[in-house]
């Protein structure tokens, strides 16, 4: 119970440091998710604050993450997620790492004053890079141009290559794409290279088939 009870003492005092920040800027809290979360004309934008508790301390990394909601109303039913999560899947999703080129950064807090630091280095990242990453792409253009310029590469800033394949397809429609048979073939070479299910591959296709078809109202 004591141990419980100083890692959500870990947490509440994070929060009472960055919870200011957020509301100035017009973001709600959403603690299930471990989110601060904005609406905007797109979806949303999200800043997830994922915690792991240890008997010496614990760890934080931060996710910047934007939804589209026409995106994802077309393309989740045809990925591996819950169905429970539908209405607050993310179309893009990144550690705020990713943006200074690395690989992941994990806070390490072992005491107030570490919390304070990660704090402080936090707000500094989102302010240089993090809050105008989620501005540019809360743009249906942007997201495209971003998904969808290099189909045959990875995209690097996301984990998941083959829900990005589903979602970068889906995007080229809902942006008028021309050569959207030519971008859904690439999409199929590119999750037959990736160490995905057979399962993913029969969603890929049925969701092809369906949006060379659909018309937006």
């Amino acid at each position: 119970m004591k141990i419980h009870q100083r890692y959500t003492e870990v947490e509440q005092y994070f929060h009472q440091i960055v919870a200011p920040l957020f509301q100035e800027r017009g973001f709600i809290a959403i603690p299930q998710y471990k989110q601060y979360r904005r609406l905007t004309p797109l979806g949303f934008q999200c800043v997830i604050f994922s915690f792991s508790h240890y008997p010496e301390g614990s760890l934080l990394e931060v996710h910047l993450g934007v939804r589209a909601d026409a995106v994802e109303q077309l393309a989740f039913p045809f990925t591996n997620g819950l169905p429970g999560f539908r209405q607050d899947s993310l179309t893009l999703v990144t550690p705020m790492a990713k943006l200074y080129n690395l690989p992941f950064e994990r806070f390490d807090l072992a005491n107030q004053q570490d919390i304070l630091q990660a704090s402080r280095k936090i707000t500094y990242q989102l302010d240089t890079k993090g809050w105008a990453f989620m501005e540019r792409h809360s743009r249906l253009e942007s997201l495209d141009d971003l998904f969808n310029t290099r189909p045959s590469d990875n995209l690097s800033i996301v984990h998941n290559q083959a829900n990005r394949c589903i979602r970068g397809l889906t995007i080229a429609k809902l942006n008028q794409c021309r050569n959207l048979p030519e971008l859904g073939q690439l999409y199929r070479q590119k999750l037959d290279q990736l160490p995905t299910t057979q399962k993913i591959k029969d969603g890929f296709n049925r969701l092809f088939s369906f949006l060379i078809s659909y018309s937006p109202n």
